[in-house]
């Protein structure tokens, strides 16, 4: 791991430490070794858990976990902006609060599957409820919290759909107008050569009855 320092001691006495009294200055040299690589790692740990707090903060998800009882333990500033919650505000809460009527049966249908296969991950969308009475467009991903080899709660993120169902509508537009388009264009060429097909046996009668006549 390498030398983090050195430990000396003195004698006022000029004499030759026992192999007790050195054992003893190895010892103490040992557990102060312990005690800054423990103050180092704590120092990193701290480091860690505020960059990954920060990235779950910034995120444009919103990250949450629950109990085991579907209670709200934890929630991203991401909810302040989502769905007009603080996260103060939701952690105690249950997640009904946040879910529209039309899709909590999807939630708790979700929830039953987790709790029967807690290995399992799952991908839905739902309808959130905003505080406001508004309902969001939304895509859930989450996983169960194992404790013990059991489910015990829940976690994942929420991330917010309305612009990809916007873009998702638009180019279905776009896809029908493409497909009208090259229908108009394929009858109007049938009915281009159809044109063309009656002139050329118009010329053909008139060029007949000139002879005949």
């Amino acid at each position: 791991a390498g030398t983090l320092g050195a430990l000396g001691a003195f004698d006022r006495t000029s004499r030759v430490f026992s192999e007790f009294e050195r054992a003893l200055m190895r010892a103490l040299a040992g557990h102060m070794a312990l005690a800054i690589e423990n103050a180092r790692l704590n120092r990193a740990l701290v480091d860690s858990e505020s960059r990954l707090r920060y990235l779950l903060e910034q995120s444009l998800d919103v990250i949450w976990s629950t109990d085991l009882d579907g209670t709200f333990t934890w929630v991203s500033q991401g909810a302040q902006t989502l769905i007009g919650w603080a996260p103060d505000d939701l952690v105690g809460r249950e997640w009904r609060n946040v879910i529209a009527p039309g899709s909590r049966d999807e939630v708790s249908r979700r929830t039953a599957e987790l709790r029967a296969d807690p290995t399992a991950q799952q991908l839905y969308r739902v309808m959130l409820q905003c505080r406001d009475g508004r309902t969001v467009p939304a895509e859930i991903k989450q996983a169960a919290i194992v404790v013990d080899g059991a489910f015990g709660g829940a976690h994942g993120s929420v991330r917010d759909v309305t612009e990809r169902d916007v873009l998702e509508r638009e180019l279905r537009n776009q896809a029908v107008e493409l497909a009208a388009s090259r229908e108009r264009a394929h009858l109007a060429q049938e009915l281009h050569d159809s044109v063309t097909q009656a002139l050329f046996g118009m010329t053909l009668t008139t060029r007949s009855a000139e002879m005949l006549l």
